[in-house]
């Protein structure tokens, strides 16, 4: 199994926003073309700024930007961040609003990294004439900011026909490890992904003479 780390640290001049609330909202973006963002400290503290669409749009079309590491620059102070939610206005996919979570490299964070099949062209099953089914598509992890990976690539030239991955099957670098409280009480035995044969096939072959 392999891991796409992420080393990249991104840098974002932004500037504070004094004024407040929806109507403000829409001539900062409409006016100023930037877009409106707040940084969680705590709890009980945010910081709202603003920083300029065009270039954040152009940092998410180039970065997976769900994974990096964000040198906020305000004023003379720096804040490293990771993106929380990009809200997207509902009819097409200009951003509207952006929260951001201020992290320590030490912090752990809890990510949704995507799954990634490789080496579909070797797979022993897919020639074999199996269906992948796929029951999930991202894994819930507890995640290091300093060691954080944007996927998990899963090497599937060496399964048969009939061969399952769960959860548990999986190994994951140093620091990273699974979400206890997403799937604690599933025992780790979420299926991942599988490999039958049509019912079609089933039927008319013997699988246990598939190699």
């Amino acid at each position: 199994m392999e891991f796409v780390m992420i080393n990249e640290f991104i840098e974002l001049k932004a500037e504070k926003r004094v004024l407040l609330g929806t109507s403000a909202s829409k001539k900062i973006r409409r006016i100023s073309k930037k877009i409106p963002v707040v940084i969680c400290i705590n709890n009980k503290c945010s910081i709202h700024i603003n920083i300029d669409y065009g270039v954040f749009e152009n940092m998410v079309k180039k970065s997976n930007i769900y994974f990096c590491v964000i040198n906020m620059k305000l004023d003379d102070v720096i804040y490293s961040v990771v993106i929380e939610k990009i809200q997207y206005h509902p009819c097409n996919s200009y951003m509207l609003h952006l929260d951001f979570k201020k992290v320590c490299m030490s912090d752990f964070i809890i990510k949704n990294v995507p799954i990634n099949y490789i080496n579909l062209d070797k797979s022993l099953a897919l020639k074999s004439g199996a269906i992948m089914y796929k029951s999930i598509v991202s894994v819930n992890l507890f995640c290091k900011v300093s060691k954080l990976i944007s996927c998990l690539d899963i090497d599937i030239s060496c399964f048969s026909v009939g061969d399952s991955f769960y959860i548990k099957d999986l190994v994951l670098p140093d620091g990273c490890s699974l979400n206890n409280n997403f799937y604690n009480n599933k025992k780790n035995n979420t299926l991942i992904f599988r490999f039958s044969l049509p019912k079609k096939v089933l039927d008319n072959k013997d699988v246990s003479n598939i190699v």
